[in-house]
């Protein structure tokens, strides 16, 4: 995995420990996605970990099954993984849960990936260690001590206006970077007029994940955070609620869908929602991204921030539409590359 900021790639020298965690439970999120809930044990002197284990939303981990037999499920009983097999995967949870902590794992035939989707029960011993480049910063971390922030970190707390867009299991370090923004937004850790938009592309409704948590939020902060889908492989026409070539998701006032990829004009829509000033607070998702696709504005708006995250291919796809070549300037919906982040991964 890497992290992409001014096209330059950082690559994470920081030697990190590693800690134990214990699994509360599993659950299947989606047919190929399973849910990991853990549990960060208190360090002893066996151990000895140089630092607390601690996270920044987006950030991955290392993750490592210890083999240590379960009270309930014995390991005789169930294939286990080579002992250095290692995966790597993205935290859906925020700081605060700690000293919980919940990963979003695709079935694939890697050894630990298996495990994980097949055979991990509750009580079973894993070692993780956290890293990544790819983040966002909350301001009731960096406005401490201004210090020990890097630039790229600083460079985010003055910014307002937000941009995600996932594909696929991107939308993992994507899920934890906005439920850290709702979370500084409920509590006026950030500005009351700060917005964030979710662009999520996937092949199916049932690949969607989060989508109860995410119409939460967008429930709870109708005016600040909304959220449009797209499905690859599966038309839409099979929902009732039609509106201008998009519809919501039913028993979803805040989630629209449209079919095919994510495109600059999902885009365009979404950010004159950002810059609207009129009242969506009593209308449905579709009728604030539609409605407003529609209006004439001869000013020039940008997000002041984009996180992307896909399957490879994505995240440049997604940079040419943000940011177009120098001929096409004016289409840019982002100032400069500065302002893009995406992660990468193999």
């Amino acid at each position: 995995r890497t992290c992409i900021f001014y096209k330059k790639q950082f690559t994470m020298i920081k030697i990190v420990p590693w800690h134990k965690a214990t699994v509360l439970s599993r659950k299947q999120l989606s047919p190929t996605v399973t849910k990991l809930t853990l549990q960060i044990q208190p360090p002893n002197t066996e151990d000895r970990p140089t630092t607390p284990f601690t996270f920044l939303p987006g950030q991955w981990v290392d993750f490592k099954p210890l083999l240590t037999p379960s009270p309930t499920s014995p390991l005789s009983s169930r294939p286990v993984p080579p002992k250095d097999a290692i995966g790597g995967y993205s935290i859906t949870s925020i700081p605060s849960n700690l000293p919980l902590f919940e990963l979003a794992i695709q079935k694939s035939r890697h050894p630990v990936a298996e495990w994980v989707a097949l055979h991990a029960q509750p009580e079973d011993l894993v070692t993780v260690r956290v890293g990544g480049n790819f983040t966002y910063s909350s301001p009731s971390r960096s406005s401490s001590n201004l210090d020990n922030v890097n630039v790229m970190e600083q460079s985010q707390m003055k910014k307002k206006n937000l941009l995600f867009i996932a594909g696929g299991v991107g939308i993992n370090p994507l899920f934890s970077m906005i439920r850290q923004w709702h979370e500084d937004f409920s509590n006026g850790k950030i500005a009351r007029d700060s917005k964030a938009v979710l662009l999520y592309s996937g092949r199916s409704t049932k690949e969607l994940l989060f989508l109860q948590e995410l119409e939460q939020m967008a429930g709870l902060t109708p005016m600040n955070f909304r959220i449009m889908t797209s499905v690859t492989r599966q038309k839409p026409s099979t929902f009732k609620e039609m509106r201008n070539n998009s519809e919501t998701i039913p028993g979803m006032k805040h989630i629209s869908i449209r079919e095919g990829r994510i495109s600059s004009t999902m885009i365009s829509s979404a950010r004159k929602w950002i810059h609207q000033t009129k009242s969506c607070e009593n209308v449905h998702a579709n009728d604030s991204f539609t409605a407003l696709s529609e209006e004439s504005d001869d000013e020039v708006h940008f997000f002041d921030l984009a996180f992307v995250c896909g399957p490879p291919g994505m995240p440049e796809d997604m940079l040419n539409i943000l940011l177009p070549t120098s001929e096409e300037s004016e289409l840019s919906f982002v100032k400069s590359e500065n302002d893009v982040y995406f992660e990468k991964w193999w």
